[in-house]
């Protein structure tokens, strides 16, 4: 099996759940971000960076299990988790 991840011309490889895809390059939007869009990416970027920082721990400790109909990995059901309710945005 053949794995392409980078980027040649329009086209982007990567691989996913351990599985290759290719698709198109997302172009760059001229459109200012909401205030919604900013504070759910700041709380998904604060909530990534953490998991990230613990994805050996929790993938050894946590078995993949379906989540949404699809196969998760602990760090991912760690994510999903604190993203619905273990953070909130004060102002």
């Amino acid at each position: 099996m053949r794995r392409y991840n980078g980027t040649v011309g329009t086209v982007v490889g990567f691989q996913w759940r351990g599985r290759n895809f290719l698709r198109s390059k997302p172009r760059k939007s001229n459109k200012p971000a909401t205030d919604k869009q900013r504070k759910s990416r700041t709380k998904l970027s604060v909530v990534s960076t953490f998991a990230s920082k613990l994805k050996g721990f929790v993938n050894e400790h946590c078995p993949p299990t379906l989540l949404n109909n699809k196969m998760a990995t602990g760090k991912e059901q760690l994510i999903s988790g604190l993203i619905k309710e273990g953070v909130a945005i004060i102002n």
